[in-house]
């Protein structure tokens, strides 16, 4: 998240709001889904192919992308890549007759503790801008991450590369029926929906609510409830596909624990920012 901030200050020149420390023929394509696998509940991962000829990189548990609303960048392993990288399916731009070659580098790091960093190209999809990572962390080797990389579908604002993101892409080219994209996630049946809205996945009128600062996905709550009683009131809050989190500012989430019978502050025995509470509290 820090370096999304620092990505946002970057591109812009202002510090993010929430932030408190080659031609080618185009078509013109239809809406369409892309089916995401539900990895455990802890991550739902789908395919794409990239370069000419494209590669898939789909296959087994390993063959997939990570997409993320929090990241507006798109990595995929290189064939320099030799630490962390086994298992994956590589990118090879050496066999891309469309990868061109930015003489920049990249390093991105994430909120559990990884980080990749690598060669930036672009590619097909036209003119987007790919990170070929050169180094994985931990945290991406095939065990831990069964996705072969992550495509971010952020604003540009918080581009690490400093380049207009895949969505963006297609909507610039006019590749996609409505500037618009959608998310069913489940144990089953999940989705990425690009163009607009999978009508048969829902009865009755959408809700819309305005993003109040691009860079993230960001709205405005009215409040944040807990047994029918608001502990905070007129926040803001980042929607987020690539966390199983929530997550929020300390002074809100001791509020939150406040109004929750029996739970207990554990900054003094675990960290800071957790609490206890009995399982009986909660409700399925």
């Amino acid at each position: 998240m820090r370096r999304s901030f620092r990505a946002y200050e970057i591109n812009t020149g202002f510090p993010h709001p929430s932030d408190n420390t080659r031609h080618h023929k185009k078509y013109r394509r239809d809406t369409g889904s892309e089916e995401l696998i539900d990895d455990d509940g802890a991550l739902w991962h789908g395919a794409i192919s990239v370069g000419t000829p494209p590669v898939s990189f789909t296959g087994s548990s390993a063959g997939h992308n990570l997409v993320g609303m929090s990241s507006s960048d798109l990595f995929l392993p290189g064939t320099l890549c030799k630490v962390n990288c086994d298992g994956h399916v590589l990118y090879d731009t050496n066999a891309s007759s469309t990868a061109i070659s930015l003489n920049d580098t990249f390093r991105l790091s994430f909120g559990d503790g990884s980080s990749v960093y690598g060669d930036q190209f672009t590619d097909t999809a036209v003119n987007q801008t790919v990170g070929a990572a050169t180094n994985y962390s931990t945290g991406f080797s095939i065990d831990q991450f069964p996705p072969d990389g992550l495509l971010g579908m952020a604003f540009p604002e918080i581009s690490v590369f400093g380049a207009e993101p895949f969505f963006h892409t297609l909507v610039a080219q006019n590749t996609t029926t409505a500037p618009q994209f959608s998310f069913k996630l489940a144990q089953n049946g999940s989705e990425l929906f690009i163009g607009g809205v999978n009508t048969d996945l829902f009865i009755g009128p959408l809700t819309e609510t305005p993003v109040v600062d691009t860079g993230f996905w960001q709205v405005a709550l009215d409040a944040v409830n807990v047994n029918g009683r608001a502990t905070s009131r007129n926040l803001s809050a980042i929607i987020d596909t690539g966390t199983t989190l929530v997550l929020g500012d300390f002074a809100s989430v001791v509020k939150v624990y406040d109004n929750i019978p029996g739970a207990k502050n554990a900054t003094n025995t675990i960290g800071e920012g957790f609490f206890t509470c009995a399982r009986s509290t909660f409700s399925s």
